[in-house]
This record gives structure tokens, C-alpha cells and sequence, in this order.
């Protein structure tokens, strides 16, 4: 919807490889050796995205909870 000529913000569909780490509040570095191998990547030329959703579901699966959680 666009109101007095502004455009809408979009959603965003994918992230960057920077945002997707920014996202999850990790480093760029610890997304590389932790996340990455985990999660589905769009490649599109050299860009590489890494999908929202794909984010969410690697933070469901590997969430527990924190009466269960040994700090490891």
C-alpha cells in the first residue's frame, strides 16, 4: 500500500550471507563454520542468499530449553 507517493516497504524473502548472521546476532565468521553448513543457500550469479525461513527453522531445530541447556 502506498501512501503520498512512498512506497511500501517489501519483505524480504532472503538475506544476504552478512545480514543472515547480523539476523541470528552472530558473527559472520561463526555463521560460516556453525550456521551455513546447515541452511539451504540461493545461488543467483555470485550473489548467495540465505532464505528467511531457512533461518527460523535452523533456530527451531537447534533452540532448547533453558532448564535443559548445559552451555554447550
Amino acid at each position: 500500500m502506498t501512501t503520498h507517493g512512498q512506497l511500501a516497504e517489501v519483505p524480504r524473502v532472503t538475506l544476504t550471507l552478512d545480514e543472515a548472521a547480523q539476523a541470528l546476532g552472530v558473527s559472520r565468521r561463526h555463521f560460516d563454520r556453525h550456521v551455513r553448513p546447515h541452511v539451504r543457500v540461493v545461488h543467483s550469479g555470485s550473489a548467495r542468499l540465505v532464505p528467511v525461513a531457512e533461518l527460523t527453522r535452523w533456530a527451531e531445530h537447534c533452540a532448547t530449553l533453558a532448564a535443559g541447556d548445559n552451555g554447550k
